[in-house]
């Protein structure tokens, strides 16, 4: 849904925040504890500073302090020993927060270039902006992956591909499979098909 008034409206996404870089190791016998660190004293911290950028969102910054705190926590032997392991954990917050600041305007920008209306969100644009992400990652793939995905869309099997190609049906299989993997590849980075 577009705001009223002149112009569309640019998100102005600020800079991240400087941080000492956590490179420095701590003497083990100062690293902090894993349940001190996580439950009692730095969530809160973490999820206002995130909440401070995403004031439209509450419940998504709350998501994205919980998704950095488990990245730190898969990597706790190396974080635990940094000199300041909170501000790594509000370092890879604020990317994840940037990221998802990033996803949203791509999505508006898409919801702005349709020819149509759009609903109060939901499902509808959810799809249609899931649609457009497909046919703009199917266009990044080669020609033969192309070609062996659209075929196989359409219902045939590899089988039946392999005459139509002029190739066999294992090469088939295996061009679906990267094709495949590509395409999924494409649609987790977006910016992965405009190099």
């Amino acid at each position: 849904m577009t705001s009223p008034g002149p112009g569309p409206r640019t998100a102005v996404i600020p800079a991240a925040p400087r941080v000492p870089a956590p490179t420095t190791v701590c003497p083990t016998t100062a690293c902090p504890d894993v349940e001190t660190f996580f439950v009692r004293e730095n969530f809160e911290k973490t999820r206002r500073a995130i909440s401070a950028l995403l004031r439209e969102d509450p419940t998504q910054a709350q998501d994205i302090t919980q998704e950095a705190f488990v990245i730190a926590y898969e990597r706790w032997d190396r974080v635990s020993r940094m000199d300041n392991p909170l501000a790594y954990v509000k370092m890879v917050a604020w990317r994840l927060a940037l990221k998802w600041l990033r996803a949203r305007k791509r999505a508006r920008e898409v919801e702005a270039a349709l020819p149509w209306p759009v609903s109060d969100g939901g499902a509808e644009a959810a799809g249609v902006i899931a649609r457009v992400d497909l046919v703009r990652a199917f266009l990044c793939l080669s020609h033969a992956h192309q070609e062996v995905l659209a075929l196989s869309m359409s219902g045939l099997e590899p089988q039946d591909i392999a005459p139509l190609l002029g190739i066999p049906a294992r090469t088939v299989r295996t061009r679906l499979f990267r094709a495949r993997k590509a395409l999924a590849a494409h649609l987790e980075d977006p910016r992965e098909g405009q190099s």
